[in-house]
Formats: C-alpha cells, sequence, structure tokens
C-alpha cells in the first residue's frame, strides 16, 4: 500500500509535462518581451522560476523511475472486463488548466498552486492512484476496469486476460490501494 507521502509524490510526478511545457512557455514570453522592449534577457526573477521548474522536472523525472522500478508485492487473479484508459482522460482537466493558466494570464502562480493543492487534496484523499496521468502519460500503461478492481499496466485487455488464463495464481502486481493494482510484462 502506498502512504499519502507516496501518493502526494505520484501526483506531483504527474505534472512533469506540464513543468516542461510551461518552461518552455516562459522562456519563450521572456525571448518575446526582450526582443520587443530590447531589454536584457537574463533577469533574476526569471531565472529563479526556470530554476524552480527546472528543479521539479528533475525531481518528477526521478519519482518516474521510482515508480517504474517498484516491486510486485501479491498476486491478482481479477479478469479485466474493460479498458477505461480513455475514461481517465476527465483527470487531465487539472494539467490543461495549468498550462491555460501560464499562456493566458499573468495570475498563473496563484491560479497554479490553488488547482494544484485542490486537486491533490482530492486524489490524495479518494486514493484514486489509477486517476493519475503518470501511470498513463509518461509510463505508456493503460487502465483496465474488473469490477470495483483497477489494474494499470502495460498488458492490453486481450494480453491480460490470456495471462489470467496462462496462470491459475493470478499475474504477479502490486496493490497500491485497496482495489488498485499496478501489474507489468
Amino acid at each position: 500500500m502506498l502512504t499519502s507521502l507516496s501518493l502526494w509524490a505520484i501526483y506531483f510526478a504527474s505534472y512533469l509535462l506540464d513543468y516542461a511545457i510551461i518552461l518552455a512557455i516562459l522562456i519563450w514570453k521572456r525571448v518575446e518581451f526582450s526582443r520587443v522592449n530590447n531589454t536584457n534577457f537574463w533577469n533574476s526573477e526569471s531565472i529563479v522560476t526556470w530554476s524552480v521548474l527546472l528543479i521539479f522536472v528533475i525531481a518528477s523525472i526521478i519519482i518516474v523511475e521510482r515508480v517504474r522500478q517498484i516491486k510486485m508485492n501479491t498476486r491478482i487473479n481479477s479478469v479485466p472486463e474493460k479498458n477505461i484508459t480513455y475514461e481517465m482522460t476527465t483527470y487531465l482537466f487539472a494539467q490543461v488548466a495549468t498550462v491555460a493558466s501560464t499562456v493566458f494570464s499573468d495570475w498563473w502562480i496563484p491560479i497554479n498552486m490553488v488547482l494544484f493543492i485542490a486537486f491533490g487534496v482530492f486524489f490524495v484523499k479518494s486514493k484514486a492512484v489509477y486517476a493519475s496521468p503518470l501511470f498513463v502519460v509518461p509510463l505508456g500503461n493503460r487502465v483496465l476496469s474488473a469490477g470495483k478492481t483497477m489494474i494499470i499496466t502495460n498488458y492490453t485487455l486481450q494480453e491480460m486476460k490470456m495471462a489470467q488464463e496462462d496462470d491459475s495464481d493470478g499475474v504477479q502486481a502490486r496493490e497500491l490501494t485497496p482495489g488498485v493494482y499496478y501489474v507489468r510484462k
């Protein structure tokens, strides 16, 4: 089982692509501002913001690598019924809103902080780890449903069913939260 701190780390790392996109947008905005106003490209405010975002990118990459190396601790016999990966796209709202606020608002820092904390509290309290874009986007997994059990895996639906049939004890898995399992090939 994952601790609350682990859930917060997974939630933090799910913003990996956002951190990189926001960093690129901010650098692009600064280049445009410097070009139009004939000012110095480097200023301390921009460097601090870019440094923080770069640290976020590095920390997220480390967390993603740790999740890839997670050890299996149980076996699962649940046969998945359907692939619900595309239904999980609604959870990308926070990531899209984060990038949009950076592009279209001068108040992007407080807006992003409120979004991050609000969605983070929901994510950690509900233990909806299967809803994290981290497992789908950078790790390239699918979310399969087996009744109330959610399986995060890099197997396709058919491969998972075949693996369950081939091994009567079930496939090796890591129980992330109650009813949510992570399975690798």
